[in-house]
């Protein structure tokens, strides 16, 4: 029986293929390479990292942190690397919420909710 060590073919080998990254980021998994990226203030606490979210189209496929930002220079914690997380959570919030006069919850449009929540 000839048992092969390396495949050079597989579901693994697939996943883990690297292709040039644009946009400065070196290597990219191949099913994530990025026609744009866009930088954020990371969400979950109040330190203000930047992130660069990679994009295909007006889909977020990847994370990095920022390079060159003074805040966090180019690290990321694990709650950073994290940061997609919440678009994918089954009960997040996408519609904006305001009380009407009976105090119950009813959608809106974000240029209500914004100016509600600044007035």
């Amino acid at each position: 029986m000839r048992i092969a060590i390396k495949a050079k073919d597989g579901p693994l080998t697939r996943e883990l293929l690297r292709t040039p990254g644009a946009f400065g980021l070196g290597q990219v998994p191949h099913g994530a390479v990025p026609d744009a990226t866009t930088s954020l203030v990371c969400g979950f606490c109040s330190t203000g990292c930047s992130l660069d979210v990679h994009r295909q189209g007006d889909v977020a496929v990847n994370i990095t942190p920022t390079v060159k930002y003074p805040v966090n220079m180019g690290k990321a914690c694990p709650k950073g690397w994290e940061a997609l997380a919440p678009m994918e959570a089954e009960d997040r919030a996408k519609t904006p919420l305001v009380r009407d006069h009976h105090g119950h919850l009813v959608a809106t449009s974000w240029e209500v909710a914004a100016n509600e929540f600044v007035n």
